[in-house]
């Protein structure tokens, strides 16, 4: 081999001619001529006797649509065999070079094989429209690849599709990020985007209207910068959780401050940026100002709880021995479910079924309500019917929480003793058995017109006996985790006793007034 062989370098070669022919094919109907001249540095390369070139027609069938080597017998057309759609994707184009003696591709290999010598290589190459074909070479009785030249080819091919394809992601990645900073320009929302980081690295001109802030003044910076301090240990846990799941934030309202320091509430959504092996490469996502929409929200839930404060009022004022009992109630019931890590929201809800889980009493006979002491049979009968009132009275109106299905259950107990449903363990909703231990324990601990406060030492000694009896277990260590501290004295304290003198107010509103039996803390009301 003479020194001029071994430096010649086949492969820019082939690099240079594939690449001439793929975009002969881009271009609209090329000529046959055309063509023919694209696949002559190829049949040199190849070193076979003919090369041909056929293009998938509107029939389905590969059509010859230029040949070189005029003794070697190409048909004009062949049919597209059944491994054609992996080889040629709709988008590209995309060459792939099939050498003969690879078995993965033999099928294929002889399905397009000419009469008389078999084609020693195939050239694949995928794309819509006429971008889609291959080219055979063969002659010579060749059954493999042989020389550096043909084997260039193959690398060739494979170099060149790589190319392309890249190319044509970087198209669509210029699409998409332009179509992306068009829709951002056009939003009053904050667009962003964070980098494997968690850094800032593009910002829309919202953020000035949600913040203040300019984007440049954004970039490199992360997202807990700009969150309220009490806010930012919640949204590091959430948004870490998140990026190692590589999972979407949803509806994600937080406290933001302003350039100013004003507060803002925002709402940010969120989707992983993932790579090709499934890496995370950031988040895209937006910000929302919710301020207006959260401060009517707040409104209204004031009203709705002024409302259900008024509606208890209503209630007391027929039964003077409980005159502040809702209230008591519904504060103890929240203090619990916040020791047991209930969210704000069913916290907010809590509320409310406590403040009205005896509306149904409005439905009993002043007498019966306000009769000291204990009730006869039929009395007792018709007093529990009041959960069923409350229920009535409740449940067409549409709360976000389960008000009205708590009243119904609120004298429920975890053995099944009590009523109206006798309903068992997780039979009964969370919030109802938090109910029933703030119930026994404002009944027990706080005073009545009639006597005085029982204390909170007795109702211990009796959530203990009925620990995981007639009172959740989980609940109960909660009662008795807040008395060790000393927050349970302090918050039964707080509550506002009943003074003297309106305990004598209301006696003489009740009829024939008498202290109710020492041992009778929890009359069935």
């Amino acid at each position: 081999m003479s020194p001029d062989e071994r430096e010649f370098d086949p492969l820019p070669t082939a690099c240079q001619a594939l690449a001439e022919l793929a975009a002969a094919l881009q271009a609209a109907g090329p000529a046959a001529e055309q063509l023919a001249g694209c696949l002559t540095p190829l049949a040199a390369l190849s070193g076979r006797a003919g090369v041909a070139l056929y293009l998938r027609a509107e029939s389905g069938e590969l059509e010859r649509r230029a040949r070189l080597g005029e003794g070697v017998p190409f048909p004009q057309q062949l049919p597209l065999p059944p491994p054609w759609p992996a080889l040629a994707p709709s988008a590209g184009p995309t060459l792939r070079a099939i050498a003969r003696e690879d078995a993965g591709e033999r099928p294929l290999a002889e399905a397009l094989a000419a009469p008389g010598d078999p084609p020693a290589l195939l050239l694949a190459f995928g794309g819509p429209g006429p971008a889609a074909g291959l080219c055979l070479f063969a002659g010579a009785g060749a059954t493999a690849l042989a020389g550096p030249a043909a084997a260039s080819l193959v690398q060739a091919g494979a170099l060149l599709g790589f190319w392309q394809e890249a190319q044509r992601l970087r198209a669509e990645a210029r699409v998409v990020r332009q179509r992306f900073q068009d829709l951002s320009l056009s939003s009053a929302d904050h667009i962003w985007e964070l980098d494997a980081q968690g850094r800032y690295c593009y910002n829309s001109d919202g953020v000035r209207l949600l913040l203040g802030y300019r984007p440049v003044e954004m970039s490199g910076r992360r997202p807990l910068d700009f969150v309220h301090p009490e806010d930012r240990g919640r949204l590091r846990r959430v948004m870490a959780q998140a990026r190692t799941r590589r999972e979407p934030l949803s509806e994600l309202v937080h406290r933001a401050l302003g350039a100013d320091g004003d507060e803002i509430y925002v709402e940010s959504r969120a989707i992983p940026i993932l790579g090709t092996a499934g890496e995370l490469l950031g988040y895209r996502g937006v910000d929302r100002n919710i301020t207006d929409w959260f401060q009517a929200k707040r409104v209204l839930e004031e009203t709705i709880t002024g409302t259900c404060e008024a509606l208890s009022r209503m209630v007391e004022l027929r039964d003077p021995y409980t005159k502040g009992h809702s209230v008591r109630v519904a504060t103890l019931a929240v203090f619990l479910a916040r020791r047991l890590g209930r969210s704000p929201y069913e916290l907010r809800g809590l509320q409310l079924m406590g403040l009205l889980h005896d509306i149904g009493k409005v439905g009993i006979p002043t007498e019966i309500l306000s009769k000291p002491g204990r009730l006869g049979p039929e009395e007792l009968e018709l007093m529990r019917q009041h959960p069923q009132m409350g229920y009535e009275i409740l449940r067409d109106i549409s709360f976000p929480w389960p008000v009205a299905a708590a009243v119904l259950q609120h004298h429920e107990r975890l053995d099944g003793s009590g009523y109206p449903q006798g309903l068992t363990g997780n039979e009964q909703m969370w919030q109802v058995r938090v109910l029933a231990v703030a119930d026994l324990l404002e009944a027990m601990a706080t005073d009545r017109p009639y006597r005085p406060g029982l204390g909170p030492d007795l109702a211990l000694k009796e959530l203990r006996q009925q620990r995981g009896q007639l009172y959740d277990a989980e609940v109960v260590d909660a009662v008795l985790a807040a008395a060790a501290t000393g927050e349970l004295a302090e918050l039964l304290a707080a509550s506002p006793p009943v003074g003297p003198a309106e305990r004598e107010g209301l006696a003489r509103e009740a009829v024939h007034a008498r202290p109710a039996p020492a041992r009778e803390p929890l009359p069935a009301r």
